[in-house]
């Protein structure tokens, strides 16, 4: 009798287990992007101000408004799914942030643009994971949205972190050339 309730056990274990891992997967997922989405919207914000360059302004406004819709749309995901969502920073986050936060000017132009090339480049990595292992349709559906929006994302930061890119205050890139 013992050993048939441990093979119950185990069978009941094992059944579960899949779904379980995937449950937790979405999970991480879900945290992993709801926090990158704050970073980028927070850091945006500080870098419309902070920006010596006006593309790099246009860029980080940006990034609050994608960032703020992929937030929102994220959020009304893991209310159904009984997800609690962090309200600040990632330790890693703020960390981040306090780098960023002294720099003026040009300075302050290419360290967000360096920032922001490295982050997307993680963001997309994560996105293209996730697209392959979450199998939430709620979720898969998002990352399908979100993920080209990162890419394109990431295809900006990288023009603008290129040296020849740093407009002079008050110009575009374009007035440059």
């Amino acid at each position: 009798m013992k050993q048939l309730f441990t093979a119950a056990a185990l069978i009941a274990l094992l059944a579960t287990g899949p779904a379980n891992a995937a449950d937790q997967a979405a999970k991480d997922f879900v945290t992993k992007a709801m926090e990158g989405n704050m970073a980028e919207i927070e850091l945006g914000r500080h870098a419309e101000s902070q920006a010596q360059s006006q593309d790099v302004k246009g860029f980080a406004r940006g990034m609050v408004n994608d960032h703020g819709k992929a937030r929102d749309q994220l959020a009304t995901i893991a209310k159904k799914e009984n997800l609690t969502m962090g309200t600040k920073l990632s330790d890693a986050d703020q960390k981040r942030m306090d780098q960023l936060k002294p720099m003026k000017g040009s300075q302050f132009d290419q360290a967000y643009m360096a920032d922001m090339v490295k982050d997307h480049q993680d963001e997309v990595q994560t996105y293209q994971q996730a697209q392959k292992s979450i199998t939430d349709p709620e979720i898969k559906s998002y990352i399908d949205q979100t993920l080209p929006i990162l890419q394109s994302h990431l295809q900006s930061a990288q023009k603008l972190h290129q040296p020849e890119a740093a407009a002079t205050p008050g110009q575009t890139r374009q007035q440059t050339r």
